[in-house]
């Protein structure tokens, strides 16, 4: 059995299939704490104090689900 790793961008269908994932996965998230377009994740600031915990929330669920994070998308401080 051939399992991916990672998924190659370069097939037809991939960023639909990626989106439809992040809706499956983070559900409950979209639109309150973070928002999923094409190939990006981002979690909103819905206010200082309680970003660390919505980030962590975030975090903890793609731990779950064993989602990987592209270290060159990243942006550096």
């Amino acid at each position: 059995m051939h399992e991916w790793v990672i998924m190659s961008f370069s097939l037809i269908n991939t960023s639909a299939t990626y989106e439809r994932a992040m809706n499956l996965i983070f559900h409950d998230m979209i639109n309150h704490n973070m928002g999923v377009y094409i190939d990006n994740t981002m979690v909103k600031l819905q206010s200082k104090s309680t970003y660390l915990d919505e980030l962590y929330s975030v975090f903890k669920r793609m731990h779950m689900y064993n989602i990987k994070m592209n270290q060159i998308k990243i942006p550096s401080t």
